[in-house]
Order: structure tokens, then C-alpha cells, then sequence
């Protein structure tokens, strides 16, 4: 029940805004709050399809802008200690960054990226219950994604335009 609690809260805070740093910010905080998790990251895809770091908390803040090397498409969360690093170059680059965890970040049908999650701080492994909260925050994470993706989208848009109007 309070996974469910958690949820609903977790949704009205991601919801609650169009700026996609301060969904990005809320993605992290919750789960390594309430998991007691070391550190997490979010990587989305730019517009030629590369997965770029935007957002890393808890860790190491040179991170922030480098692009994972490879087509990092995952289904589902997976411990990053279970993928093969040959197939998945990316992979091993966030373990080595001191990541255990990955979730993918999908909305209507759109890989967005990834949110990945270091170890908890006590050291034990995730439950199966906790793999479906982050899957399922992460579901949810991934429409307000795509809700600040489109706003800053029309917002620079709206300047371009605003620009040109200056212009004549």
C-alpha cells in the first residue's frame, strides 16, 4: 500500500510541472529517497537518436553532457551486471560510473532514454517489488518527459517566432 502512496504522490509532483529540469530533479529524488538508493542518473535522446547525460545526482557531476556510446534500448529494468558489455558498450560505462540499475524511459511507444540507479546504501540487492515501483515511476516519469520535452520544444519555438516579428 505504501508503494501505491508513494506512486500517486510521485505522479501529482512529476505532473505538477512543465519544466523538464524540475521533472528530471523529482525522477531522481523520489526513488533515492525512498529507496535510500547512492546515486542516479537520466540520459534521453537527442535529436540524432544519442543518448546524452542531463541530469546526475549523487555522483559524479563531469558526467552531466557525455553521450552513451551505442543504441541503449531497453524493455524493462535491468541490473547492469546481467547485460553483456560487448553488446552493450553503454552499459558498461555506467557500471563503471558506479551504476547497478537501469529503466528505460518510454512514452507512446517512444524510447525517450534512461534513468539509471547506483546500489542502495545498505548494500543489498533490489526486491522484486522495488524493480516494479521504479518500472512503474519511470512509466509515469516518461509522459511528464515528454510533456517538458514538447513545452521547451514551443517555447523556443515561440522565441524564434518572437524574433522574426522583431525583425520586420
Amino acid at each position: 500500500m505504501f508503494e501505491l502512496q508513494a506512486l500517486f504522490e510521485a505522479s501529482q509532483l512529476l505532473n505538477a510541472s512543465l519544466s523538464l529540469r524540475s521533472v528530471l530533479d523529482t525522477l531522481l529524488h523520489i526513488p533515492m529517497g525512498h529507496l535510500m538508493l547512492t546515486r542516479g542518473l537520466v540520459a534521453l535522446r537527442n535529436r540524432d537518436g544519442e543518448l546524452r547525460v542531463e541530469v546526475v545526482k549523487g555522483g559524479r557531476q563531469d558526467l552531466t553532457g557525455k553521450t552513451l556510446d551505442g543504441d541503449a534500448q531497453v524493455t524493462r529494468a535491468s541490473r547492469l551486471a546481467d547485460l553483456d558489455p560487448a553488446q552493450h558498450p553503454w552499459a558498461a560505462a555506467l557500471e563503471h560510473w558506479g551504476f547497478s540499475l537501469i529503466l528505460p524511459l518510454v512514452s507512446s511507444h517512444r524510447n525517450l532514454g534512461l534513468v539509471a540507479f547506483g546500489p542502495k546504501i545498505s548494500g543489498r540487492g533490489f526486491e522484486d517489488a522495488e524493480l516494479d515501483f521504479l518500472d512503474s515511476l519511470a512509466r509515469i516519469a516518461a509522459t511528464a518527459i515528454e510533456n517538458g520535452l514538447l513545452f521547451e520544444e514551443m517555447s523556443a519555438l515561440n522565441r524564434r517566432l518572437d524574433r522574426k516579428l522583431q525583425e520586420m
